[in-house]
């Protein structure tokens, strides 16, 4: 099989940080031991070649957690994936790369269990007891609130806002204000409201009394757990930094992390799942760029061998040993003829 696997500025996805990438001539070797051939293009010049691109099997992105990389790989793996190649992974799960929004709504349209979720613009939010907002791009504890009161939400919108707002805009918008006040026959209500700072905003039920939560990360048919402790007179487990080893997991957590693999048909996933002691929740996934401390710390993996959970001690093995295993076994799988 062939694979091209796409870069930008000479980085593919993530390695060990946000800012490393994998080493893609060690991927390069990885692929080559599964009898798989592997070359790397540039994501500007893709469609320089865009009549060689069907030759390969499976055309591969990454994603970038800097704002504009992150946009010009989603371009591409739209007009890629829009000339018929097979891209890995899907588009919209390109598209949910720290996009909470567009998360809730495919776990949603495919029909899997999530904790009641909603999605829209900040001026329709409303503020309800026992919920969680967040920014759809919020990073670890950043941009997620647990808020007491309408007035708590409403200032957490307000300081997410104006980190996120494009200053360009902003200024238009102020100058509408200023005119309301000093200029008023030059003032336009429409165009204030057209220029007036929003976020997209995602609310969650939280799920009550939560001591910790698991991260689950799945490359193909291995899965890697660390549980991931609340800190101390907070609510959220997420950038808390306190990993704890487990070998036993339960089998409901598992379970939910196997289906969202299946459901949304990709070779690697993290998922950020909630255990309430009898039902497992998924908070968040990313398919495409995720950090790989669980797998790089992990002591034990976990397969499902027919209908039971198997867990064995994990010898560990690089990261671009593991991104190679899951794209060609997940590949060679989807291959193999029907009986």
């Amino acid at each position: 099989m062939k694979f091209l696997l796409v870069t930008l500025n000479g980085k593919f996805s993530q390695g060990l940080y946000p800012w490393d990438s994998m080493d893609i001539h060690a991927l390069a070797e990885e692929f080559q031991k599964h009898d798989c051939h592997v070359d790397f293009q540039e994501c500007d010049q893709l469609l320089q070649c865009k009549d060689s691109l069907k030759k390969y099997d499976a055309i591969v992105f990454g994603s970038s957690q800097i704002p504009y990389e992150k946009k010009i790989l989603e371009d591409y793996a739209f007009i890629t994936n829009l000339l018929g190649s097979n891209i890995i992974p899907r588009y919209e799960l390109v598209l949910s790369h720290d996009n909470k929004g567009m998360q809730g709504l495919l776990a949603i349209a495919k029909g899997i269990d999530v904790i009641h979720f909603e999605y829209g613009t900040d001026a329709n939010a409303d503020y309800k007891p026992g919920y969680v907002y967040k920014t759809i791009d919020g990073a670890g504890s950043f941009g997620v609130s647990l808020p007491k009161s309408d007035n708590e939400l409403r200032q957490f919108i307000k300081k997410n806002t104006l980190l996120r707002e494009q200053p360009l805009r902003l200024w238009h918008y102020i100058k509408q204000k200023l005119k309301l006040f000093i200029w008023r026959k030059r003032y336009i209500k429409e165009k204030e409201q057209y220029f007036r700072p929003g976020i997209p905003l995602v609310s969650q039920k939280l799920i009550p009394n939560l001591k910790f939560d698991y991260k689950v990360l799945v490359f193909h048919d291995l899965f890697f757990v660390l549980k991931r402790n609340v800190r101390k007179n907070d609510f959220r487990a997420s950038g808390s930094g306190l990993f704890e080893k487990v070998a036993q997991v339960p089998s409901q957590v598992l379970d939910l992390a196997n289906r969202y693999c299946k459901e949304l048909d990709s070779p690697c996933l993290s998922i950020d799942v909630a255990f309430d002691g009898s039902k497992a929740f998924c908070i968040e996934f990313q398919c495409c760029h995720f950090g790989p401390i669980t797998y790089l710390d992990a002591d034990v993996v976990h397969y499902r061998t027919k209908d039971t959970w198997t867990s064995n001690i994990w010898h560990r093995k690089s990261l671009e040993w593991v991104f190679a295993y899951s794209i060609c076994n997940n590949m060679k799988f989807k291959k193999k003829p029907t009986q």
